[in-house]
């Protein structure tokens, strides 16, 4: 029976490391998506890193991806993406320290065809580190990124698929899919057990489509964030674990 990890990208709730390890237990997510740590909410990987690596060989932690915010920019601003690339390395070494497992990157801004130089050379800079691989967000703008995916060619260069959390829809090759990201805005908790409902269908489609990667969740709540995050990563635990059974 396959397995659906179910993680959180805590960076709309807190930054502070502890308060991340504690909610991450408490709701039983799988692992966490790394933005930003500590009190001034720096971006990784320019964060206290033996703090990450203690709580992760402690097994308090784990980091299945990290987003260092790069390739923001317009595909035509060479220069602002090759800045990115000549700081991959670090973003890699800090992967291996924390034993992270991909790296998410944003799709270039064009309103043509994504060039896939960049992400090769993004793959040529992690070529010592196999066991870290590259996601690219998609947004689903003209199907850009699965033809980016498609042209590269490289099993380690996979789609960071976008969603609602409270009403999931994708189209496309869910194969090229390493990572399903669902975001939402809560004025009270939501309801486990109908969330759970919407989510159990909607990955049972997915892995019959596919599908066999991450998914991953962040919100913003106004009342009881604590509260919704339990509710919320409760049901997409049910979620997974049904879809996986029946798949």
């Amino acid at each position: 029976m396959m397995h659906l990890s179910v993680c959180w990208q805590p960076a709309l709730m807190t930054s502070d490391l502890g308060r991340i390890v504690h909610y991450a237990g408490l709701w039983g997510v799988d692992g966490v998506e790394l933005r930003t740590l500590g009190r001034h909410g720096e971006r990784v990987p320019d964060v206290n890193v033996a703090a990450v690596r203690r709580r992760v060989h402690d097994g308090e932690l784990d980091v299945i991806a990290v987003d260092p915010g790069f390739f923001t920019a317009r595909a035509d601003e060479r220069s602002v993406w090759m800045n990115d690339l000549q700081q991959l390395p670090d973003v890699v070494r800090f992967c291996t320290q924390i034993s992270a497992r991909a790296i998410l990157l944003e799709g270039l801004e064009t309103s043509g065809t994504l060039p896939t130089a960049p992400y090769e050379e993004a793959l040529r800079l992690a070529r010592l580190a196999p066991g870290v691989e590259f996601l690219v967000l998609d947004t689903g703008v003209e199907g850009q990124v699965a033809d980016l995916v498609a042209r590269t060619g490289s099993k380690r260069l996979k789609r960071a698929a976008v969603t609602s959390l409270t009403e999931p829809a994708l189209q496309g090759d869910m194969s090229q899919v390493g990572m399903i990201r669902c975001s939402a805005s809560f004025t009270k908790p939501p309801d486990e057990s109908d969330l759970s409902d919407v989510w159990t269908g909607f990955l049972r489609e997915k892995i019959a489509e596919g599908f066999a990667g991450h998914v991953v969740f962040e919100f913003t709540a106004t009342a009881e964030p604590g509260k919704t995050g339990l509710r919320v990563a409760t049901a997409l635990v049910k979620a997974a674990a049904r879809a996986s059974r029946s798949s």
